[in-house]
């Protein structure tokens, strides 16, 4: 909505790398919030990393998911 948005994803028990098309949002260059899962998620469930990115200019952004995994991204 506006100049926020929030895209989130979740994951069954297959680990799967995907490409977020955000193309449509024009939030390309952008600021976001990020919060991924991180190394040890398949093992350790409350593993996960909070950053700070630039969205690409083509609005596309690569996101890994852990098994049970699950991805957050806010702009701003």
């Amino acid at each position: 909505s506006g100049n926020n948005w929030y895209v989130g994803a979740i994951n069954n028990w297959n680990p799967v790398d995907l490409v977020l098309d955000l193309s449509k949002l024009n939030i390309g260059g952008r600021k976001a919030v990020v919060v991924k899962d991180g190394p040890s998620a398949e093992k350790v469930a409350a593993d996960h990393l909070h950053e700070t990115i630039t969205l690409p200019a083509d609005g596309k952004v690569k996101v890994h998911l852990a098994p049970g995994g699950g991805f957050v991204l806010h702009t701003f």
